[in-house]
């Protein structure tokens, strides 16, 4: 949904809030997760993984929460960031359990090629992982004038 159908969608959201509500927005940072094997201590990343689309989205959410404060509909009262960690026991299971909510997600041949040569080292706790950073942010309902 462009940044224009967003902002009529938070305007609807402005006007179902009871006086002074508040709306918690939760997406993703917009930036490439990083893909790490960990073999006992040490973590290695393998790649990343990526988008069709570039994680527009992303960036056309926090444009649109910027125009909604901007139109005075919400006051932002708090922005915070944290980590989502998804393991895994293989690469292949990393890669389906992804690929089951994440449509346009990508990780390329190469990084499965090279995660899975390091899964097959003598370590044997070990595993591989994805770091994607969310953000949060507290939105307030303000009166319209």
């Amino acid at each position: 949904m462009p940044a224009e159908g967003m902002v009529h969608a938070l305007k609807q959201i402005h006007s179902l809030l009871k006086p002074g509500g508040l709306l918690i927005d939760i997406h993703p940072a917009g930036e490439p997760p990083p893909i790490h094997v960990r073999l006992a201590q040490q973590q290695i990343c393998v790649g990343w993984v990526n988008e069709e689309s570039e994680f527009v989205s992303y960036f056309q959410t926090d444009t649109a929460l910027a125009q909604a404060v901007k139109n005075g509909w919400f006051s932002q009262e708090q922005q915070t960031r944290f980590a989502f960690v998804t393991f895994a026991d293989t690469i292949h299971e990393l890669y389906d359990h992804l690929a089951q909510s994440w449509e346009d997600m990508i990780i390329e041949q190469q990084v499965m090629t090279q995660a899975d040569d390091l899964l097959r080292s003598a370590e044997t706790d070990k595993e591989v992982m994805v770091r994607e950073w969310i953000k949060m942010t507290a939105l307030r309902q303000q009166p319209i004038p």
